[in-house]
């Protein structure tokens, strides 16, 4: 611990034959005029002083110059003499548990200077300065405390929202199948904290409470029909065009739908020309109609389910067109070809209203409708 210096007996008469070999061997620090009995007598850290004057500790020191704040005494008490030993007084701080401690020591370990303190070091608590450190002057020791503990944590468990198709509800229109709602799980954790403050969490447990339900909403598929005013037509078309529906070209070479007219049916074979003379058209079957005008027109073909409805009430089918009613009012009956004489469409009656200046032209299916595609066509107005 600490480093002490050996005690010289001297005797008052033997002072003078003494005072040589300190002054050689250990260095003599000072001698009064006042008072020629005692001496001071220094080596490394701590200082003694050989004195017969009966004096204290505090009073030698003092007489010699050492403040009591500075140095730590030792007295032994000989006969004829008084040793008096001066140790540099230490500073050192201990905090532990939010408890700062003050101590003036002679010098010792950390662990002493701990022990001293009545402080504890626990496994996993860390220390500022090794335990076998000595301690010097200013020296803070600190003692940092690990401790543990259990926190419990409540979470969402957030839900989720589901679409299924309905063919019960209108394409565009939805219904809630199942109102959701979040769910609860309960999470349990070993949290290390140091001086009380958490720097580290482990998971340790997780209990689902409650069960997350998701949100389930019906989304329509049927499609909805409507019913227009009802025409003089004997058939009807879709109340849809060619433009906002399935066409293109495909590899159909017939078409075997009849239509009603007010010559009654005609088979239709595509590749056949109708002969136009003087205001009467004659079909490939040898049937004469007569006609007020002709209207050349871009024609398209389209397809819609079965069971739509067309703006005149009628249900889809071949045999009715659609155009403006700015261009022909509907029940019209009319004759239609393309320009190209591969299509004839053959007589029809207008019964629905297309997506512009055009006509369009049912087809019983999409593989129809991709073979005619788009066409120049000259509708034959009927009388």
């Amino acid at each position: 611990m600490k480093k002490r210096i050996r005690k010289l007996a001297i005797k008052l008469g033997a002072v003078a034959l003494i005072v040589p070999v300190l002054a050689g061997t250990l260095g003599i620090l000072g001698r009064t005029a006042e008072d020629p009995e005692y001496y001071v007598v220094a080596y490394g850290k701590s200082i003694t002083i050989l004195t017969g004057s009966g004096l204290s500790a505090e009073a030698l020191a003092q007489r010699c110059g050492y403040d009591a704040d500075e140095y730590l005494y030792e007295v032994e008490a000989c006969e004829g003499y008084t040793a008096v030993e001066l140790f540099e007084a230490l500073n050192v701080t201990v905090t532990a548990d939010g408890e700062t401690q003050a101590f003036r020591t002679t010098g010792g370990t950390v662990g002493d200077l701990l022990s001293k303190a009545g402080v504890t070091v626990g496994e996993e608590d860390i220390l500022s300065d090794n335990e076998t450190s000595p301690v010097t002057d200013g020296m803070e020791i600190r003692v940092h405390r690990v401790t543990y503990g259990e926190v419990v944590e409540e979470k969402t468990i957030a839900h989720t929202t589901k679409y299924e198709d309905s063919k019960d509800l209108e394409k565009g229109k939805e219904k809630t199948k199942t109102e959701g709602h979040d769910g609860l799980k309960r999470l349990t954790y070993k949290v290390k904290y140091l001086d009380g403050v958490e720097t580290d969490r482990e998971l340790t447990g997780e209990e689902t409470v409650t069960e997350a339900v998701d949100t389930v909403i019906l989304r329509g598929t049927k499609v909805k029909t409507t019913t227009g005013s009802t025409g003089t037509s004997k058939t009807g078309s879709s109340g849809s065009t060619s433009k906002n529906n399935n066409s293109s070209s495909s590899s159909s070479s017939n078409n075997n739908s009849s239509g009603s007219s007010s010559s009654g049916s005609t088979t239709k074979k595509n590749g056949h020309t109708v002969t136009e003379k003087s205001g009467t058209i004659t079909t490939s079957s040898g049937e004469a109609l007569a006609y007020s005008k002709i209207i050349n027109i871009k024609a398209y073909a389209y397809n819609y389910p079965p069971g739509s409805i067309t703006a005149s009430g009628a249900p889809v089918q071949v045999g009715i067109v659609a155009m403006l009613r700015s261009t022909l009012p509907q029940g019209t009956h009319v004759y239609v070809v393309t320009n190209d004489g591969k299509y004839t469409y053959g007589p029809a009656v207008v019964g629905d209203v297309p997506g512009g200046d055009i006509i369009d032209l049912f087809f019983d299916t999409l593989e129809e409708c991709y073979a005619f595609g788009v066409r120049q066509a000259k509708v034959y107005v009927l009388d």
